[in-house]
């Protein structure tokens, strides 16, 4: 039997948050490591067999800046079950407007413009075409794409963390439908049947974060009534995803564009879902539009 419990690959697409979630498993107590050679694992798990260290969980972040990565990585794979121990696969991915921003912001390089001078978008495009493999076969994929560290976090914490293990994130999301409908959306609600205060001068230019605009979006005629049975429906499905251990749901929430109504009414919903003692991440999709 196998000294090792959890063998947990974190790999995916550059850019989409691997180096954030490996934080989370150095919090988590993994043994965790950052591009860690896949041809040194066999010799890495034999010491870890010897107990020349005490280690239990481990997690490393891997992808294409190693070498024939694709085939280390599925040779790796397989051999570690062959011990008997418990691999898990994590992968991050996000779309490609997303990963051009963030490679903008930090000045970085992807690791196959310098491999093979390649542009951004080229070296994005093949990079997904090399991942497709190790998606297909991951036990966990998260889209990162309207995620931030934070939300990153928790969803893990509630993945992998003891407490929280089995308790799906919810993820409170407000948008505007002229903008599209959320792509990881599990449930939409429809809250254009109010009164719009973006045609109420004094109300146009805040959100539904602002306080006069918040009351003014709940006190109307059937909004009370509105949350209410969203708050039934979220008292009967949280529960029953729990039972499955789903690690997130996605609860959206839309106006005509997402800046009033749709948010007064996250915003409220909020609070509601924390108290039922669940992580929540709030997302204003299109609120600064």
């Amino acid at each position: 039997m196998s000294k090792i419990n959890k063998f947990v690959f974190i790999s995916g697409l550059s850019g989409s948050g691997k180096s954030s979630a490996l934080k989370v498993f150095e919090e988590l107590r993994f043994f965790c490591m950052d591009n860690f050679p896949l041809q040194l694992i066999k010799k890495f798990i034999d010491i870890a067999e010897e107990g020349t260290f005490a280690v239990k969980d481990i997690a490393i972040v891997c992808d294409i800046r190693e070498i024939d990565f694709q085939k280390y990585f599925f040779e790796s794979v397989e051999w570690l079950k062959s011990k008997n121990i418990n691999v898990i696969i994590v992968y991050l991915h996000a779309n490609k407007e997303k990963l051009i921003a963030r490679y903008q912001e930090t000045r970085r390089q992807h690791p196959l413009t310098l491999f093979k001078q390649l542009s951004l978008m080229q070296a994005i495009e093949e990079e997904k075409s090399i991942m497709d493999g190790v998606a297909k076969i991951s036990d966990l994929v998260i889209d990162t794409t309207d995620l931030n560290v934070n939300n990153l976090k928790n969803l893990l914490l509630a993945k992998f963390g003891d407490d929280q293990q089995l308790k799906p994130i919810v993820q409170l999301e407000s948008f505007g439908f002229k903008y599209g409908l959320p792509a990881e959306s599990d449930y939409i609600f429809d809250a254009r049947f109010l009164p719009n205060p973006y045609f109420i001068e004094s109300l146009k230019n805040t959100t539904g974060l602002d306080e006069v605009t918040y009351n003014f979006v709940l006190t109307q005629p059937h909004a009370k009534e509105f949350i209410d049975k969203i708050k039934d429906f979220l008292k009967f499905i949280l529960p029953l995803f729990t039972q499955i251990s789903k690690s997130y749901i996605t609860i959206s929430i839309g106006c005509t564009g997402g800046k009033h109504r749709s948010v007064a009414i996250v915003k409220h919903l909020e609070e509601f879902v924390r108290n039922m003692d669940y992580i929540v991440n709030t997302i204003h999709r299109d609120i600064g539009r």
